[in-house]
């Protein structure tokens, strides 16, 4: 009887070690697996858009103004950017913009007599939250930072002056993204804290037309086509 209980405990004890083995084992595995990889997202695009800006104050009433929006009144523009970012989910998102665009020439009259063209260019930076759906495929996207460039008055024998303005600025950025292909609207107010007077450029022989000062604070509005590489 003796002998009997001595070999059912020594079964019971070998099973139960081998148990003991098999869950270490499978405990160890569990510790070697590598955990899963984030789920990556990119939304940064190429845009090239088409926009116009309406200033707080007129200009000789040559310039589109908020107060008296008229699409076909300087200043227009085109130009090309990059927006969004590259981000994973479950994480906090940021996103980017970096834009430069031309001020398409335009015939204005100064004083009503004196026939010239108003042109420039500006380039703008900023960095902001995003919210989006859960497919990422509609974004919004709003920015801290501001715009910089100049605006020249020039293509006449009396005038070829420049007014450079630096503007922080907010902007909000709808975007609605399919497959590689992203579709933006955009709207900006920013605020010309620099000299709104008027220089000659160096080099220029022109004489130096007194002309009034130009603040450039306003509202930019553009619509744009983007692609996504990846």
């Amino acid at each position: 009887m003796q002998k009997l209980l001595l070999y059912i405990f020594i079964l019971f004890s070998t099973n139960f070690f081998a148990q003991a083995a098999k869950i270490k084992i499978k405990k160890e595995k569990e510790k070697k697996e590598k955990p899963a990889a984030p789920i990556f997202y990119n939304q940064l695009t190429l845009d090239i858009y088409y926009g116009n800006r309406a200033y707080y104050k007129g200009y000789y009433n040559q310039v589109n103004t908020i107060d008296k929006i008229d699409l076909n009144m300087p200043t227009s523009f085109v130009g090309f950017g990059f927006s969004g970012y590259a981000h994973y989910f479950n994480s906090d998102r940021w996103v980017f913009l970096a834009n430069y665009y031309k001020i398409i020439p335009t015939k204005v009259f100064i004083n009503d007599s004196l026939n010239t063209k108003l042109s420039g260019y500006a380039m703008g930076y900023g960095v902001g939250p995003s919210i989006s759906n859960s497919k990422k495929t509609i974004n919004l996207n709003l920015y801290f930072g501001f715009n910089t460039g100049r605006t020249i008055l020039a293509k006449n024998d009396f005038i070829s002056q420049k007014n450079q303005f630096f503007s922080p600025k907010i902007s909000l950025q709808p975007k609605f993204i399919i497959k590689r292909i992203a579709i933006t609207v955009m709207v900006e107010a920013e605020y010309d804290v620099s000299n709104p007077a008027w220089h000659q450029p160096k080099f220029e022989r022109k004489g130096d037309y007194l002309l009034r000062p130009f603040n450039q604070t306003c509202l930019t509005g553009l619509v744009s086509l983007g692609y996504k590489f990846y």
